[in-house]
This record gives structure tokens, C-alpha cells and sequence, in this order.
């Protein structure tokens, strides 16, 4: 018996050591809503070239109202040069009471943002109105535009790129972009900056993605502006390994479609048929997520692998907001990925039980996930804060892959 014991003991001490090394999970409340005051709804989430993480979040201040319902809304930011162990006070990104929109108060909401990755750059698109009158579901909206600097110590002026926007889909008489992250291709650089991906959605229409190479200055279509996801709701955008366009798009669960590059100049292609992922489960609800793809070791094989994690809320309903992770091999051929079978084959890991919906990530410099997302305020069920959660791949995949 006293040598079983020992057997068993000298077993897990082995085992302990090929196991990745698991932290103990920390949440903190970056911005808590309080009824009757301010409501904060919508999470962004962006890492800059030097380290720095900028959470962004709409303050709705009294009414919790999506922008053109009610009026004002504001997004504000923070800051951490830590990694996200401490953050700066919140302060505005866009601050819809200042008297520089025509001596008119303004909605902003749903940013969207992104970081160059070889300068100090930043830039975030939102929904922007006037009239306090106009929804997305009625009608037309406009689109602002803000560039950060100095790694998100400072921020512009919006600019109103409504027009530049409009244009590219004619037929579109409302949109706005995905909120969450602005996605920098991995592969695509036209003279000084990677491209921007950025889908949008419009009422009757679905999903399309733009593209912009000179950092948000201009915009093109991908494709033709006949929709890639039809029914699509909220999206987000992603690359396979080789450069290939995935959109990832709300629904219960996540429609995906896959855009192919006709050659290697990255201009023109087509987008293949959207399919509503089979493994990734959405219960009673609809919610926005986000997606993102990079590079892992499996810890079974020790061999590299693309892993993509993708997180809604598992429900019912709003609640239990997860990540989905799948593994590619790292030389796939890309050409074998159809928009059905990337929706196979997702494993999940649940970071709340509690009433949760939108999310957003991005990696820190420490090569770990920074997690953003609305979790339930006990003030009521429709209420949320915004937290934040820093997780490592282990954490992640349960021990199956680590971060390369």
C-alpha cells in the first residue's frame, strides 16, 4: 500500500511538471454602472506598439440608450502601461458636450479601434448623431472617425467620414461599423501602415467589409457590393494564414464567410457562401463577440499551430460568455478552409456564469488576452459593467496549448 502511495505521489509530481503553469484569475471592474447617473455599455479594447492596453467603453450616462435613441452619449477610455494591473481614470475620447460639432450635442457609441503596429497611432470609428431622433433600425446614421497618438495619451477632433463610407455601398440608407476591434492584417502592407479591415452592417442589406491602406484615411470595398452575409448582424474580421479575409458576423451563434484573393496584389477576389458555425453554440440569444486568430504551441504534440478563439455568450440567453478556441495546422492549405468547416471543431471555455454579453480581446505585450466585457450589475438584469479579465492561453484552452 505505502509503495502505491508513493507511485502515485512521484506520477502527479511528474505530471505537474509538464503541465503548463495555470494563474489564478483576477477580474476587475473597469467602468461600473450606476443607475440614474451613468450607464456604460459596448466594450472596445486595443493594445499600442509600446505595451500600453486602451479599454474603451460608451458612457450613456442616465438613460443607457443606444445613440439616436437618446442623446448624450459619450466614450470614454483608459489606460494601463502594466499589462492591465492598474489603470488611469477614464477620460473622454469622444466627448459629445464639447462645442466643436456645430454647437450641437452628440450621440457617439459602438467604437471600434485599432493600434499600428510600427507607430505610436491609433484610430477608432463610431456611430455619431445629431437629432437624438434617428436609430440604426430607422434610418441613416453618420460615421465618425478619431485618430489617437502618443499611444492613446492623446486623441483628435472627430472628423465626420459619412460620405467616404456611404459611397463605397450606394444602396445602403443606414450602417454602422462592428464594434470591438479594427483588424490590422497580418500580411498586407501598401507603402507605410498594414491594412485596416472593418465590416459593416446595414438593415435589409447584411454584412460587407471595407478596407483601408493608408490607416483609415481612405476607404475600399472588398468584393462587390453585393452583401457577403446577408442576414448577418454584428461582425468582426480575421485572417487565415494566408491573408484570406474571415468575417464573423451575430447570430445565435456566428455566421462565417471566408473572401479569397485572386493573386498576391490583394485587391481583387470573391467571397464564398455564409454558414452558420456548427460548433459554436449561442443559446436563446444573439450577442456580439469577437474573434482573433494567432499563433500556439500544442503541448501534446509540441508542434506550432494557428489557434483561433472566438467568444459569445454560450447562454441561455445573455449569460455565460465564453471563448470557443479551434487549432489550424501551421502550413494548412488554406484552400481547404471552407466558411462550413471553420465552423467545426470549436471547444469552449467559460469565463462567467452570470449574465454577461458583449465581448472583446486583444494580446498583450506580455502575450497574454486582455479580456473586455459587459458582466450583469446587480442593480439590475439589463445592466452591466464593463471588466476586465487578463487570461493566458493555458487558462484558455486547459492546458492543451501555450502561447508561442
Amino acid at each position: 500500500m505505502k509503495r502505491n502511495i508513493i507511485c502515485g505521489l512521484l506520477t502527479l509530481l511528474v505530471a505537474s511538471l509538464w503541465m503548463p503553469a495555470i494563474a489564478q484569475r483576477l477580474e476587475q471592474k473597469l467602468y461600473i454602472t450606476k443607475p440614474s447617473e451613468t450607464i456604460y455599455r459596448i466594450p472596445a479594447i486595443t493594445c499600442t506598439a509600446d505595451g500600453t492596453l486602451i479599454a474603451v467603453a460608451d458612457n450613456r450616462n442616465h438613460h443607457g440608450n443606444d445613440a439616436g435613441y437618446s442623446m448624450p452619449i459619450d466614450i470614454m477610455y483608459r489606460l494601463s502601461h502594466d499589462n492591465g494591473k492598474t489603470w488611469t481614470q477614464e477620460q473622454y475620447l469622444a466627448d459629445c458636450r464639447e462645442d466643436i460639432y456645430n454647437g450641437r450635442i452628440y450621440g457617439f457609441g459602438d467604437a471600434a479601434i485599432a493600434s499600428d503596429v510600427d507607430s505610436d497611432r491609433q484610430i477608432a470609428l463610431c456611430v455619431g448623431d445629431s437629432t437624438g431622433r434617428t436609430v440604426f433600425q430607422q434610418g441613416f446614421q453618420q460615421v465618425y472617425r478619431f485618430y489617437g497618438t502618443n499611444n492613446g495619451n492623446t486623441w483628435s477632433k472627430g472628423e465626420n467620414i459619412t460620405h467616404k463610407i456611404y459611397s463605397l455601398v450606394p444602396q445602403l440608407k443606414c450602417l454602422f461599423i462592428g464594434s470591438g476591434k479594427i483588424h490590422q492584417s497580418r500580411y498586407v502592407k501598401k507603402g507605410k501602415y498594414y491594412r485596416l479591415y472593418c465590416p459593416l452592417i446595414s438593415i435589409g442589406y447584411g454584412n460587407a467589409v471595407i478596407y483601408s491602406d493608408d490607416f483609415g484615411e481612405n476607404w475600399s470595398l472588398l468584393g462587390t457590393t453585393e452583401s457577403c452575409c446577408p442576414n448577418g448582424d454584428e461582425p468582426k474580421t480575421e485572417e487565415l494564414p494566408d491573408g484570406s479575409v474571415i468575417i464573423s458576423s451575430r447570430t445565435k451563434g456566428r455566421w462565417f464567410n471566408i473572401f479569397r484573393f485572386d493573386d498576391k496584389t490583394y485587391t481583387s477576389g470573391h467571397w464564398e457562401n455564409p454558414v452558420i458555425a456548427k460548433d459554436i453554440i449561442c443559446q436563446q440569444n444573439a450577442c456580439n463577440g469577437e474573434i482573433m486568430g494567432l499563433l500556439a504551441i500544442d503541448t501534446q504534440t509540441n508542434k506550432e499551430v494557428w489557434l483561433y478563439l472566438q467568444s459569445v455568450p454560450y447562454g441561455p440567453k445573455r449569460t455565460h460568455v465564453s471563448i470557443y478556441y479551434k487549432p489550424l495546422p501551421l502550413l494548412v492549405d488554406c484552400k481547404t478552409i471552407t466558411p462550413e468547416n471553420f465552423g467545426e471543431g470549436w471547444e469552449r471555455f467559460e469565463i462567467t456564469p452570470d449574465g454577461s454579453a458583449y465581448s472583446t480581446f486583444c494580446m498583450t505585450a506580455d502575450k497574454q488576452i486582455a479580456f473586455l466585457y459587459e458582466r450583469a450589475n446587480i442593480a439590475g438584469q439589463w445592466l452591466y459593467d464593463i471588466c476586465f479579465e487578463k487570461l493566458s492561453i493555458e487558462q484558455i484552452t486547459h492546458g492543451r496549448y501555450t502561447i508561442k
